[in-house]
């Protein structure tokens, strides 16, 4: 039986638009190259980690970086997702929407944007994990320590 281990990460939060949740699937193997392909990315380019936050609005290491210099480095990190990587997935919960089916339905009693996006993901990636022929036992789930609602996704 062969391993998977799927990271989930989000970005967002409740108090904003929008709550989104990626999940990215690979073998041991693959996430040990994908590790070192990426700090080799970043340590080429000069800058510690990759925050979408600062990337996006040219702060911090960023700052003076002009457009094809931001090319080349997302072109980099994308080129490594795309050969180390089995399996991505992602969904994003609209606050607004949500909100309305939480004034409705009581959702937030039953499951956070957190948790819904999440699992929204581990279900793609089962999917995709059956589809290969593959055991739904054999996927690991590594989350990002201290994203908003972790505490709700343990509980489920």
């Amino acid at each position: 039986m062969a391993v998977l281990t799927s990271y989930f990460d989000a970005s967002g939060s409740p108090s904003l638009e929008v709550v989104a949740v990626s999940g990215l699937v690979s073998t041991p193997e693959k996430w040990n190259a994908f590790n070192g392909d990426w700090n080799e990315c970043l340590s080429v380019h000069g800058v510690s980690a990759l925050h979408m936050k600062h990337f996006s609005q040219f702060r911090g290491e960023f700052s003076s970086w002009d457009e094809p210099h931001r090319r080349r480095f997302l072109n980099g990190l994308l080129w490594i997702v795309e050969n180390q990587l089995d399996y991505t997935s992602g969904c994003a919960v609209a606050m607004r929407d949500y909100n309305a089916a939480d004034a409705k339905y009581m959702l937030s009693e039953f499951m956070r944007p957190y948790t819904l996006a999440s699992l929204t993901c581990a279900a793609e990636i089962v999917k995709w994990v059956e589809n290969a022929g593959q055991d739904r036992e054999s996927i690991i789930y590594v989350f990002e320590k201290g994203d908003t609602d972790q505490s709700d996704l343990r509980a489920k």
